[in-house]
């Protein structure tokens, strides 16, 4: 506030992961550097986190939306901002980022989102296509609880200090009757109901005016949710970049290649924030879409994909050039077979009599980079219904999102069958080496089919007690070059167990894919 001082932006980063110790290091590496050329940042905790008074009752609950805005005022009001003030963070910051700005916040010009999803539902760590996320809901809910137990610092705290002292605001945080595991509350809202609507930003697109740059990687959990935002947010001038990266962040994740993070956040808030005459002029102009794309299959142990970087003005423009999206059709004899998903003159049924191990191979659902993230499926598709194509004549790119498109019939295999059973059906697509015979995989998508479909496959409020009919799995973004020469396996299952837990009361239960003249091929 010295005479004569420009005054500056502000970005804040708003977060329940003590900014004290647990990402101490991460930020002066990253807010140091950015501070130094001209942008102010501000890291704040949740309230009832890591310094900050009070309780911290769930994610993106309304009390921490609301102490977010009233934050970001503040921030604006100070005599030393120039009232301009971004949004910054990866994971629960770009989730907040977007909720906020959804929100509306007044002062709040610009968002960087990293990592982030639109569906707090379908695309985040509790379900996946209506299932509970066994590997990850309960190791999230006891990290959450874990952290939240841990003391404010006493070197920003001082003991004795009156409605200050760590000690006290300890004791106040431990003996809170909320101060339990956050899986309870998550386990009781088993559809996309109205607790989860809260917070899921594509019910509410049209408020998000700010302009957002979206960064996402193809080895973390929420690329899906950056294509399906890339082409809808409604500022023209939000931005999407998706990288290899896993859950890290992209100037350290693996695998590579890395990116410049730091001065592409910079170049962000210079266009947004800084607001100097002709700084736009100064900054040559962003393509709006920034993907990469992986032109190997050397999937294990890989540090650094090859590939390309290719930029359009949407995700819809960059795959206008490769035609009609690859169909394969299931055939009775249990083949792939390449062309039109049209029904073709057989008609035929097969049981997925798939065991419970067949899931223990499941990849990492939300990865930071572990080289071998793509576990051999050969032993676990044994265990599975399989359908092949035994060796490709040509290269087959996949880019983007996948389906599996099933005529499924529920049929009780005994009479003591659950007749309320909740069926769910797993599907894996990976590629064989012919020379090896391991089989890589390159994704994954599970379904409850209890669970009504909207038309994108999401599942909706609205339950069934499911007999037959037509399902859509929706399989987990990739991109991902299977070869000449290699074989390409989808394996179908009844479930993903561990990674996606098992609904209740399907033993007895048998599902079979069916195929007849009067019904659609699969």
């Amino acid at each position: 506030e010295a005479p004569g001082l420009a005054k500056c932006p502000a970005v804040l980063e708003y977060l329940p992961y003590r900014k004290d110790d647990i990402t101490a290091v991460r930020d002066h590496r990253r807010h140091v550097w950015t501070a130094s050329h001209g942008i102010a940042v501000a890291r704040a905790d949740l309230r009832g986190c890591g310094d900050s008074d009070g309780h911290c009752s769930d994610e993106y609950s309304p009390q921490e939306l609301l102490d977010g805005r009233q934050l970001i005022a503040w921030l604006a009001g100070q005599s030393w901002t120039n009232g301009r003030i971004g949004l910054y963070g990866k994971s629960w910051g770009g989730f907040n980022g977007l909720q906020l700005a959804e929100m509306g916040c007044p002062g709040l010009a610009a968002v960087v989102s990293i990592y982030s999803s639109d569906d707090r539902f379908n695309s985040d760590i509790h379900y996946t296509g209506g299932c509970v996320i066994g590997t990850e809901a309960l190791t999230w809910s006891s990290f959450m609880l874990a952290i939240n137990s841990l003391p404010p610092s006493p070197a920003v705290r001082p003991a004795g200090d009156p409605g200050n002292d760590w000690l006290q605001a300890w004791r106040d945080r431990l003996n809170w009757d909320g101060h339990r595991p956050w899986i309870d509350r998550w386990l009781r809202h088993q559809t996309p109901d109205d607790y989860w609507r809260r917070g899921s930003v594509r019910f509410g697109l049209n408020q998000l005016t700010v302009p957002v740059l979206l960064i996402g990687g193809w080895h973390d959990l929420y690329s899906d949710a950056l294509l399906r935002l890339a082409d809808r947010l409604p500022n023209t001038a939000s931005c999407a970049l998706l990288g290899p990266w896993s859950h890290d962040w992209p100037d350290t994740a693996a695998p590579g290649p890395r990116l410049a993070f730091t001065d592409e956040c910079l170049r962000w808030w210079r266009l947004h924030l800084v607001g100097e005459a002709g700084v736009s002029q100064q900054l040559a102009p962003i393509s709006r879409f920034r993907v990469f794309q992986r032109l190997d299959n050397n999937v294990r142990n890989a540090t650094v994909w090859r590939g390309r970087w290719l930029a359009a003005d949407s995700y819809r423009e960059l795959l206008a050039p490769a035609g009609r999206a690859a169909q394969f059709r299931l055939t009775g004899g249990q083949q792939l077979e390449s062309g039109s998903a049209e029904p073709g003159p057989d008609c035929w049924s097969v049981d997925l009599s798939s065991r419970v191990e067949c899931g223990f191979a499941y990849p990492e659902f939300l990865s930071f980079g572990d080289k071998d993230d793509a576990p051999d499926q050969a032993i676990s598709n044994r265990m599975a219904t399989v359908w092949r194509v035994d060796s490709l004549g040509e290269d087959l790119d996949l880019f983007g999102s996948a389906e599996a498109s099933l005529n499924l019939q529920l049929v009780q295999a005994n009479p003591s069958a659950n007749p309320t059973a909740s069926p769910t059906i797993g599907v894996r697509l990976s590629e064989r080496d012919p020379d090896t015979g391991r089989e890589t995989l390159v994704t994954w998508g599970v379904a409850n089919l209890n669970l009504m479909q909207d038309t994108n496959g999401f599942a909706t409020n609205s339950t069934r007690q499911f007999s037959a009919g037509r399902v859509i799995v929706r399989l987990r973004a990739a991109t991902h070059r299977f070869a000449r020469g290699r074989g390409v396996v989808l394996a179908l299952s009844s479930g993903l167990w561990p990674l996606a837990w098992r609904c209740p009361g399907t033993s007895g239960s048998v599902l079979r894919v069916r195929v007849s003249a009067e019904q659609p091929e699969p």
